[in-house]
C-alpha cells in the first residue's frame, strides 16, 4: 500500500523510459502498483507477456475495473516530467479511465 505520490517516485524510471508496463489500481482508499516484463510486441500485433503475468492483471482489473496500465514509451509520459507532473497525469487517466488495463489492453493487446 502506499501513496500516488510514493508510487510515482518508486517507479518513475519505468514508467517514463517504458522499460516496463506498470499496472496502477486501488482497493478501496490505497494505490497499489504492480510492474510487468513484456517480451516484445507492438500495439498492431499485441505485446507478449508471460502467461503468470497475464493472468496476474486479469486478477487486478477484476479487483479495480479502472486499474490504468502506463508505458512512457507508448503514451507520450515522456523524461522530461517532473514528479508532480506524472503523478497529475496519472491520477487524470485514473479519473478518467484512460489506459485501462481491463478491455482494451487486455483483450486487445495482451499476447502470451
Amino acid at each position: 500500500m502506499a501513496s500516488i505520490k510514493e508510487i510515482v517516485k518508486n517507479n518513475y524510471d519505468d514508467i517514463v523510459k517504458g522499460t516496463m508496463w506498470v499496472v496502477i489500481y486501488k482497493k478501496d482508499i490505497n494505490w497499489y502498483c504492480r510492474s510487468f516484463c513484456y517480451y516484445g510486441g507492438d500495439y498492431e500485433n499485441g505485446f507478449i507477456f508471460q502467461a503468470d503475468d497475464i493472468a496476474r492483471m486479469k486478477e487486478i482489473s477484476k479487483t479495480d475495473h479502472k486499474a490504468i496500465v502506463v508505458n512512457g514509451s507508448y503514451m507520450g509520459y515522456g523524461r522530461d516530467l517532473t514528479y508532480k507532473e506524472l503523478k497529475n497525469k496519472i491520477i487524470q487517466a485514473y479519473i478518467s479511465r484512460w489506459h485501462q488495463l481491463s478491455g482494451y489492453f487486455i483483450d486487445c493487446c495482451v499476447k502470451e
